[in-house]
Formats: C-alpha cells, sequence, structure tokens
C-alpha cells in the first residue's frame, strides 16, 4: 500500500497542475457582427497558423517558448465593410499560480506549465464590430460632387472621366 501511495504521490509530482487541467492549447471563438467575416490568424512571428469565416471556433497554442506566452493578431473583413485588427495576448492561468501551490509543487511551477505553455490563458471569445464604409459619392446640394476613389473597384476607375465646370 505504501508503495502504491508514493507511486501517486511522485507522478502526481512530476506534472504541472497547469498542463493537467488545461493544456498548452486553446480553444476561441471568432464572432463578428455581422456574420461571414473572413478572418486570418498571426502569430507574434508573422506566421499564419489559420483562417476562416466568422462565426468559428479555433484552437492556439498558448506559449511561444519556455516562461513566453504567445500574442496573435487576427485580422477580420468583409466586402464593403471597414476591416479590423485585434491583438490577443494571453495571460497567467489561475491553474498555474494556485494549482502548483497545491499539487505541482517547484516542478510544475518551474519546469512543466512553462515548457507545455500551460501556464497561460487566451479570452474565450474575441468579436468585432465591422462598420460600413464611408458613401464613394458626396454630393454637395450646390451641385458639387466628390467620389472617393480609394475603395472603388477597378472597373469602375477606367470609367471615371473628370470633368470640371469653372464658374467666376
Amino acid at each position: 500500500m505504501k508503495k502504491k501511495i508514493c507511486c501517486t504521490v511522485v507522478a502526481v509530482s512530476l506534472f504541472g497542475c497547469a498542463t493537467i487541467i488545461k493544456g498548452g492549447d486553446q480553444s476561441i471563438s471568432i464572432k463578428s457582427n455581422p456574420d461571414g467575416a473572413k478572418f486570418s490568424v498571426y502569430n507574434k512571428k508573422g506566421d499564419k497558423i489559420a483562417n476562416g469565416q466568422t462565426p468559428q471556433i479555433v484552437t492556439l497554442k498558448k506559449g511561444a517558448g519556455y516562461f513566453s506566452g504567445e500574442t496573435y493578431k487576427i485580422l477580420m473583413e468583409i466586402p464593403g465593410r471597414d476591416s479590423k485588427e485585434i491583438l490577443v495576448d494571453t495571460t497567467l492561468s489561475g491553474w498555474y499560480i494556485g494549482g502548483n501551490l497545491v499539487f505541482g509543487g517547484l516542478i510544475g511551477w518551474l519546469i512543466v506549465d512553462p515548457l507545455t505553455g500551460a501556464m497561460w490563458t487566451l479570452p474565450e471569445e474575441v468579436s468585432a464590430e465591422l462598420s460600413q464604409k464611408m458613401s464613394s459619392v458626396i454630393q454637395h446640394k450646390e451641385g458639387l460632387v466628390i467620389m472617393l476613389t480609394k475603395d472603388m473597384p477597378t472597373s469602375l476607375l477606367k470609367e471615371l472621366k473628370p470633368q470640371m465646370k469653372l464658374v467666376n
């Protein structure tokens, strides 16, 4: 009986509490208003690691190396709407702090959880409001027409002809 108890204590002490409870990856929900935005997720190195269309759940690594949490940039866009860039950063997990105090000990604090990334946590949800782009045509009441060509399709740009009428 003593051998079983001793083996159990040794086995538990070889793991970090956050690693056992939460693991090194985390699923997050990516949403937009309106739904249907195309998104891309980039890690802190600038590598594209996920893409899709909202709403969607993606699984991301929480760690970026020993004692280093990962940071993500999420780009969302829908044609005719302003695009959004959202920065997502990790924070320390409560399981890393409190759980290792009770269960994991120094091995969990200094080795296992920092190596697996389980010492970090990400938000459960990322959401963005994608507002309508400003109209491409503004007409003043006296007849002045201003066209904003920045967001205009190139097929329409080719057909535009500048017209100027000087009035004294």
